[in-house]
C-alpha cells in the first residue's frame, strides 16, 4: 500500500503521497531550541524530557534529521501504538536545507500540569504542540498548524491517524482554529500566540 508521509514543513506542503521518506543526514544548520539552546542529534536527555518544551525540541530535531524511530518514540504511548499499526502514516521531511525552529512558551492546561500546549515557530510559521505527561516523561499527542498558507490552526491528532488524514484531505473551509488537549477535552487556541486567562504559563 502506498504510504503517506506527514511532513512538518508547515509553511508549504503538509501531505506528500507516494514512497517512504528518505533519511536526512545531519548536514543542515543546527536547530535553535527554547531560549536559544542548540539541540544536537543523539540520545534523548532525560532532563529535556522532563519539560514539554524540551520534548518538543527533541521531536523537531529528530524530525529534521529524518530519524523516524526517534520521532515516533517521543509521541504518547497511544500515538505510538496508532502510528505503528497504521499502513498509511510515516513521518519524515523531504528537504531540511535552511530549516530552523524555535520553541516558545509552554501553557499548562490545569494546575496539575499533566497536559500542556507548546508554541513553536517552524521556518517562520507559528504552530502549537499538544503534550501529555506520561511515566517516561512528556510526550507529544499531536499539533495544530495551518493546512494552507495563512489558514487557521487545525489540530492533527497523532493518536487518531485516520482522523488526521481525513482532516488533511478535507476541503478547506472557514473553520475555527483550535487545539484539543491530549485527553480529548477542549482547549481552544485562537492563534498560535493567543493567551487565555485560566492557563498556567511557563517559559519552557
Amino acid at each position: 500500500m502506498t504510504r503517506i508521509i506527514i511532513t512538518l514543513l508547515f509553511a508549504s506542503t503538509v501531505l506528500i503521497a507516494g514512497g517512504c521518506g528518505r533519511q536526512i543526514a545531519d548536514s543542515g544548520p543546527q536547530s535553535q531550541g527554547n531560549e536559544g539552546e542548540v539541540i544536537r542529534s543523539g540520545s534523548q536527555p532525560n532532563a529535556q524530557l522532563e519539560s514539554p518544551g524540551g520534548t518538543v525540541s527533541l521531536f523537531l530535531k529528530a524530525l529534521r534529521d529524518g530519524d523516524e524511530a526517534r520521532t515516533v518514540n517521543l509521541m504518547t504511548a497511544q500515538a505510538r501504538k496508532a502510528v505503528d499499526s497504521s499502513e498509511q502514516v510515516s513521518f519524515g521531511l523531504q528537504d531540511t536545507d535552511g530549516i530552523v525552529f524555535r520553541v516558545g512558551e509552554t501553557r499548562f492546561l490545569s494546575d496539575q500540569k499533566k497536559m500542556a500546549h507548546v508554541e513553536v515557530q517552524w521556518d517562520g510559521t507559528d504552530v502549537v504542540f499538544a503534550l501529555r505527561s506520561e511515566e517516561r516523561g512528556w510526550r507529544i499527542a499531536g499539533f495544530a498548524a495551518p493546512l494552507v498558507p495563512d489558514g487557521p490552526l487545525e489540530y492533527l491528532n497523532f493518536e487518531k491517524p485516520a482522523e488526521m488524514l481525513a482532516k488533511i484531505n478535507a476541503p478547506r473551509g472557514d473553520q475555527e482554529a483550535s487545539v484539543t488537549d491530549p485527553n480529548g477535552s477542549s482547549g481552544v487556541v485562537e492563534q498560535a500566540d493567543a493567551r487565555t486567562g485560566d492557563t498556567t504559563r511557563s517559559p519552557r
